[in-house]
């Protein structure tokens, strides 16, 4: 089970759009139906992370032991200026309200978190269920434009 998180000061965010909010707020919440819990339920029988293959699929290893998704990450929190990534997604909610100062970068880092987990949790969908992959450079551009475009419409 993922670590009690103070969410909603992280979730409730002008800049995030509502589908990141809810699937951030699932993730945060350990809720997400992941191939681990489908496999506790009977409901398939592999429970191997569809992005990676490697490792059991859990909140925990999508949101950010994942190749797929550390290296999503990674990028989008270097598209902002920060060169610190987490393993975790609390751990690294809790990093950024330490970190960073300013209320108005720490909302659109929150957006950009929240994006990335949409945007993870999409791909991993796609994976499933049109077994196909879109690459991480294709992922990472798609979260800039969101977010981008998201503060934009917000601040015009």
């Amino acid at each position: 089970m993922a670590p009690k998180v103070n969410w909603h000061s992280y979730v409730w965010n002008r800049f995030t759009l509502p589908k990141h909010i809810i699937t951030l707020w699932l993730a945060l919440q350990d809720r997400l139906k992941t191939r681990d819990r489908l496999h506790t339920y009977g409901v398939i029988n592999d429970d191997q992370c569809a992005l990676c293959g490697l490792s059991t699929e859990t909140c925990t290893h999508l949101f950010f032991s994942c190749h797929y998704s550390k290296e999503c990450c990674s990028l989008v929190l270097q598209w902002l200026g920060f060169h610190n990534s987490r393993s975790h997604l609390s751990v690294l909610l809790k990093w950024l309200h330490k970190y960073c100062k300013n209320p108005f970068k720490r909302r659109v880092a929150y957006a950009a978190v929240a994006s990335i987990v949409y945007q993870i949790w999409r791909a991993r969908n796609l994976a499933i269920w049109e077994q196909t992959i879109p690459s991480i450079a294709n992922t990472v551009k798609c979260i800039q434009y969101t977010v981008k475009h998201r503060i934009l419409s917000i601040l015009s």
